[in-house]
């Protein structure tokens, strides 16, 4: 990313775009990367996923459990709490996604603890935000 961004002419302004976990994964690059940070105009952010929905009930001692059960299972895979059925009503689209493997409602304890290292940087980081007044 840091190439492409790089290629970007000084003169023009920089804008992102980063939609669910895309404005995750952004916003921690450009926490990362503060040279690259200063040049960026903007970042339009559409749906992101800047926190663990109350639904799942992710209080503070789960989240301690998953971080030391990572250090010793790091691929151990949870469910994600959501039904893949939530994501799409189409039942032949969902038929071939589950057989496909490209949809999985289950994700592993190193992933879960990566969300939550993000998270704690977007929580410290929020202050950073400016919104176009």
């Amino acid at each position: 990313m840091t190439s492409l961004l790089t290629q970007v002419s000084p003169t023009l302004p920089l804008f992102l775009y980063a939609h669910s976990m895309g404005g995750m994964i952004i916003n921690t690059y450009l926490d990362q990367n503060p040279e690259i940070a200063e040049r960026v105009a903007g970042v339009i952010y559409s749906a992101p996923f800047f926190g663990i929905p109350e639904h799942l009930g992710m209080d503070p001692i789960r989240m301690q459990v998953i971080k030391f059960l990572s250090l010793h299972l790091e691929e151990f895979a949870l469910s994600a709490g959501l039904s893949i059925h939530t994501n799409c009503r189409n039942k032949a689209y969902m038929r071939t996604a589950i057989q496909g493997m490209k949809a999985v409602p289950f994700i592993s304890l190193g992933l879960m603890t990566s969300f939550f290292e993000a998270l704690k940087s977007i929580e410290s980081g929020a202050s950073k935000v400016k919104y176009p007044y």
